[in-house]
């Protein structure tokens, strides 16, 4: 052991004024003390050297600190070191391209066992210990006598180089770390497989590469693989809008081959167009698309109208143009012809056709009257004559029945040979869009309307709950009187008086009508809901034509109601109102909303679920401070709980405010199963009137096996280059482990490695006893020489 100096600069320096002004301060403390206490009562000359001795004890330790002294020990200790080696055990590793038919994985098997022998050499010899790793998705031990199955569903060569990273631990020396793979990088870019590359060379641990498999193995391969889907809007798509839908498509064998697109909603084929994106203009109806290039094929689907609505299922599969549902001639799998993901279709607002004649007052006070309401759409076909012309031009199709969807169709006083010759089968697919799609319809009164205009001998017929019969309008004034029943059934639009107020009287204040048409006899499945005075049945009311509803009302002319200030608000209401439960929007299934960034994720994605909730009040906006819940279910139907593991109740996801939104987000380790999971939120509010809202809402989406392992075969050199070089090392072919072990054992390494110690240590950062022993120790001087003068009457 030596005693050395370690100084703080510039005490590092004998001939420097800090050195000499210690000495001559040490000096300095001799004489002051010396002075100080000559010819002092009771300053005998022990009790003086006593206080100099501690003084300059206490002034030795001070100076301790700047200048360090240490004791030194050298050491010679056995050099250890480690060599690591890992596998890659994906399932493109189990492609069977290497010599004699043999896989990937099982080629670097045999490799790694013909290096035992070697491995077990450099550990007797040189000390080296050998660890052995497989890695995909994440590091495992490797144990060769049991190797099991290459099954990883991506290669994250970025995470798994950095959790090797994170397994060593410090002080050790490293030869190298020692890849063995195809190079097929399939993992997430959260952590940059060349980043972490370097690290390793940062480490002075060499990252030397060692690659298996055909670069020209996809050479041969000839697959239609579809490998992404979005939906478009998001986060919905408007009720009779229309939806996009992208898929990316790779299609090695296929680049120039021409590929029929198909779109499912909820399981049923719908009419959709496809194109390449950015290419709208070629947008083929049948769906057919010419691929570009063998991977990276973005193709759009569009769908319009969009008439489920909730959450609907969207698939999207690939064929053959020339053989409906069946996969491309020589296709090699046929698995991945077919992906899905989940959207949400909402109603957005209002889409009202209203067919009248050209004719003052009602139709248009009418059309005017519902445009007020901002959510409702108003579309308006003026006919003229039995041929069908409409005010400004006639069309091949003028109604549009084919291509946009209405919620409500409102017929005024037109014949069935003028809505023939407007849209030629109208009134078949009008009777369709209410039985099968939910719309409404409402026929009014008029001198064409009911069976005056013959409308019984028509598709209609069915829909409306009358017996018509051909007979004349009556050409006198009426009141409408609202019966009990349509008060207590249909209060949603009868009831037109403000909240408090009583509606008979509301009705009884409206002036009469002029005139109105026979409805004819009601039938079993109609309701009664207004009448005249001696009982003639004014509104009726179908409340179910398979999804839809129906309403027959014999007046034309409620124009008239509108005197003053107040009966126009009773006009209003009542219309505004008829029409929103004609759509069935007078209730809203669900006022709670859950919404998720998307429908559609890997497993262990990059980061987790983000999703919106909150409870919409009468008027649609959000309300403040609501109770919200959201639990996930995992894909056999149980509740996720801690840490994403089923339990027998759901753990309460997080949410947090932001911006004025409850926002949250299902953590990505909760998302380690494929299949399809679901969301729930459980919410409550209270609104103006001081009641409760409690409501329950779903919403699906899928975390998809990755199978691009499977998609892509050929090995990538160039990319196990690239990491050898960013890791300080070499990149070479399987067969050349054998080689480079030897190599390893042919550099002999050190057997003992020097060790110095030093006692103390300055400069540790860790817990030290003796600089604690130090202070006390300096501090006891100062407080005992302080003690004694106190004692000696010297202070």
């Amino acid at each position: 052991m030596n005693l050395d100096f370690d100084p703080y600069f510039p005490w590092n320096n004998p001939a420097g004024p800090l050195f000499w002004l210690a000495s001559v301060g040490m000096l300095l403390l001799v004489l002051v003390t010396l002075a100080t206490y000559r010819g002092v009562r009771g300053a005998t000359g022990p009790r003086v050297m006593v206080l100099l001795v501690l003084r300059l004890l206490a002034f030795l330790l001070a100076l301790g600190v700047f200048f360090r002294p240490t004791l030194v020990g050298i050491e010679g200790e056995k050099r250890q070191g480690v060599l690591l080696l890992a596998l890659d055990d994906s399932k493109s590793m189990a492609t069977a391209d290497e010599a004699e038919g043999k896989s990937r994985y099982s080629r670097a098997i045999a490799h790694l066992e013909a290096a035992r022998p070697l491995l077990t050499r450099l550990e007797e010899e040189q000390g080296v210990e050998t660890r052995l790793y497989r890695f995909s998705s994440r590091v495992q031990p490797l144990d060769v006598e049991s190797p099991g199955a290459p099954e990883g569903v991506i290669t994250d060569f970025g995470g798994s180089l950095k959790a090797l990273e994170e397994m060593q631990e410090a002080g050790r020396e490293k030869l190298g770390l020692l890849l063995l793979s195809d190079g097929i990088d399939t993992g997430s870019r959260r952590v940059p497989a060349r980043a972490a590359a370097a690290a390793w060379r940062r480490l002075e641990c060499p990252l030397h590469t060692f690659w298996y498999g055909s670069p020209a193995a996809d050479s041969s391969r000839r697959d239609v693989a579809l490998v992404d889907i979005r939906t478009e809007p998001t986060p919905r798509i408007s009720h009779g809008g229309e939806m996009r839908v992208t898929v990316e498509v790779d299609a090695p064998g296929y680049s120039k081959s021409r590929v029929r697109f198909k779109l499912l909603i909820n399981g049923e084929a719908v009419e959709a167009s496809a194109h390449l994106a950015g290419e709208e203009g070629a947008a083929n109806r049948s769906g057919e698309v010419n691929m570009r290039q063998n991977e990276g094929n973005m193709v759009v689907l569009r769908h319009r109208p969009v008439q489920a609505l909730g959450e609907v299922r969207v698939t999207v599969v690939a064929c053959d143009p020339g053989r409906d549902d069946q996969p491309l001639p020589g296709e090699q799998n046929k698995l991945n012809n077919r992906i899905t993901t989940f959207a949400q279709v909402s109603k957005e607002g209002m889409s009202i056709l209203l067919v009248d004649k050209q004719r003052a007052w009602e139709p248009q006070v009418l059309a005017d009257t519902l445009a007020r309401d901002p959510n409702i759409s108003i579309y308006t076909v003026w006919l003229r004559d039995d041929n069908g012309a409409r005010v400004g031009g006639a069309d091949a199709d003028l109604l549009d029945l084919q291509k946009r969807f209405y919620d409500v169709v409102i017929l005024g006083d037109v014949t069935p040979a003028q809505l023939e010759a407007a849209s030629p089968g109208a009134a078949t697919r009008i009777e369709e869009m209410v039985a099968e799609r939910g719309a409404g319809l409402l026929m009014m009164g008029g001198y064409a309307s009911f069976g005056n205009g013959g409308w019984q001998n028509t598709a209609l017929a069915r829909m409306l709950p009358l017996e018509m019969v051909a007979a004349p309008p009556v050409e006198e004034k009426v009141k409408m009187v609202p019966t009990a029943e349509g008060l207590r059934v249909c209060k949603y639009f009868m009831s037109i008086a403000e909240q408090g107020a009583d509606s008979r009287q509301a009705w009884n204040s409206l002036r009469e009508l002029d005139g109105y048409s026979r409805l004819g006899k009601m039938k079993g499945d109609g309701t009664l809901l207004a009448s005249t005075a001696q009982g003639e049945p004014m509104l009726v009311a179908k409340l179910a034509h398979g999804k839809g509803r129906v309403l027959s009302f014999a007046g034309d002319t409620t124009h008239r109601w509108i005197r003053d200030k107040a009966a126009k608000a009773l006009h209003q209401r009542f219309w505004q109102r008829l029409a929103r439960w004609l759509a069935r929007q007078d209730q809203q299934d669900s006022r709670a909303f859950l919404e998720l960034d998307t429908r559609r994720l890997g497993v262990l994605p990059e980061k987790g679920l983000g999703f919106r909730v909150g409870v919409n009040g009468p008027d649609g906006k959000a309300l403040e401070n609501p109770s919200l819940k959201v639990t996930v279910l995992g894909p056999d139907g149980k509740p996720l709980g801690a840490g994403g593991k089923p339990a027998e109740s759901g753990q309460p996801l997080g949410i947090r405010k932001e911006g004025g939104e409850n926002l949250g987000e299902v953590e990505a380790n909760w998302l380690a199963a494929p299949g399809v999971y679901t969301a729930r939120l459980e919410a409550s509010a209270k609104i103006a009137d001081g009641s409760e809202i409690s409501d329950t809402v779903e919403a699906r989406f899928e975390i998809f096996q990755d199978d691009r392992e499977l998609t892509r075969v050929s090995s990538d050199p160039r990319f196990m280059e690239g990491l050898a070089q960013e890791g300080g090392g070499t990149a070479r072919r399987g067969e050349d482990l054998i080689e480079h072990l030897r190599s390893l054992l042919a550099r002999p390494r050190e057997a003992e490695q020097k060790v110095v110690s030093r006692h103390p240590d300055w400069k540790a950062t860790t817990w030290s006893p003796f600089l604690m022993v130090y202070l006390l120790f300096f501090l006891s001087l100062l407080c005992g020489e302080w003690v004694l003068r106190r004692a000696w009457g010297l202070a």
